[in-house]
This record gives structure tokens, sequence and C-alpha cells, in this order.
């Protein structure tokens, strides 16, 4: 063979890959029957996580309703004490304001008495003291009469005195009463705002502000 042909006949060989090793009928009949057992196991594997998860869902339910239910109840008593005790502090507050307004008389009557006392019997007593110092001679005497306007002028003072006192603690009591109603005012808000709120989540059902269960299917695996 020439050197022309020898090059012709290597350019046209063709490689053949080996050849694969092929299954019996038996092998493929065992893998069918494998992979059947492996498919009746999931299938009864699923079966039993969905009765299971029935069953978790059923109790769920049956637990949230009757935690629903308690706490319903628990709210109703809250609101009947809170209602309770609202209407205490609205007594409270009514008697406050009762008491403010008789500290306010009580203020301007003290305050009148002192204006009396400076205004009247003060200068009258001082004015029958000056007339008196204008005695002549032998009349000029410090009598009994002197005396009394002494002890008048000194009771007056004493008086005005007293009653500024007594003046300056009604304004402190007032201040604090005043204090005590701020109090009030802000805890009446407070227990009604409460009084709202729980009854905002009595009348919640599981099917209102987006909290419906949803009722289709979850995939297991994500």
């Amino acid at each position: 063979m020439s050197r022309h042909e020898k090059c012709l006949a290597d350019q046209n060989l063709v490689i053949m890959p080996p050849g694969r090793p092929k299954y019996t009928p038996r092998d493929w009949e065992l893998n069918n029957r494998t992979k059947n057992v492996f498919s009746l196991n999931q299938q009864t594997l699923a079966e039993r996580i969905i009765c299971e998860s029935e069953r978790l869902i059923d109790e769920t339910n049956f637990t949230t309703e009757l935690n629903k239910h308690e706490v319903d109840f628990r709210l109703r008593e809250r609101i009947g004490d809170i209602r309770f005790r609202l209407d205490e502090l609205k007594k409270q507050k009514k008697d406050a304001h009762v008491e403010e307004e008789a500290l306010k008389v009580y203020k301007q009557r003290t305050i009148d008495a002192i204006n009396t006392l400076r205004e009247i019997a003060m200068p009258l007593c001082q004015k029958c003291m000056i007339f008196r110092e204008m005695r002549q001679g032998v009349d000029l005497v410090q009598d009994e009469v002197d005396n009394e306007l002494r002890r008048e002028l000194q009771v007056v003072n004493g008086a005005i005195e007293l009653l500024q006192k007594l003046m300056e603690e009604g304004g402190e009591q007032l201040r604090r009463l005043r204090a005590t109603i701020y109090l009030l005012d802000r805890d009446l808000s407070n227990k009604e705002k409460s009084i709202q709120i729980d009854e905002k989540n009595v009348e919640i059902r599981h099917n209102q502000m987006g909290m419906k269960v949803y009722d289709g299917n979850v995939p297991l695996d994500p």
C-alpha cells in the first residue's frame, strides 16, 4: 500500500466508544418496584402529615376560641372595675370643685374682713387715741379708756395677722386642691381611654382587621 492510500485509510477510520453495560429486565423491574414502594411510602407519610396538620388546626382553633372567651371575660371584668373607679373619680372631682368654690368664698370673706379691720376698725381706734391725746392739762391722763383703746388696737392687729395667716393657708389649700383636680382629670382621661381600648378588644373577631385565617395551602418546602 502506497503512502497516499495509507493516508486515506487513516482519514476514513471512525473510532467507536466502548459499549455501556446494559441492565437486564429483572433489574428494570426491581428498580420500578423500588420506586413504587418509595412513592407509596411518601404518599402515606404525606397523608399522615395532612391528618396531623388538620388535628393541630382544629386543636389550635379550639384553644384560640377558648382563650378568646376567657380574655373577653377578663376584659369585661376589667371594664366594669374601671367604670366603677371612673364613677368614684367623678364624684371626687365634683366634691373637689365644691370645696374649691367654698375655699374661694372663704378666701374672699377673709380678704373682706382684713380690709374692714384695716380700713375701718384700725383707723377708728387710732382716731380715738389721737383725739384723746389732744386733751389739755390734768385731763391728759392715761385712764382705763386709753388702756382699752390700746388693747383694742392690739386685738385688731392680731386679728389682721391671724386672718392673713389663714388666707395664706387657704391659698395653699386651694393650690393643692387645683393640683388634685388636675390629676383627677388626667386619671379620668386615662381610664376613659383604657375603657375604649378594652371595649375595642372585646369586639375584635378573627375575621376583622386583617386577622382572617388563611384557607389556602402552603408548601412544606420553601
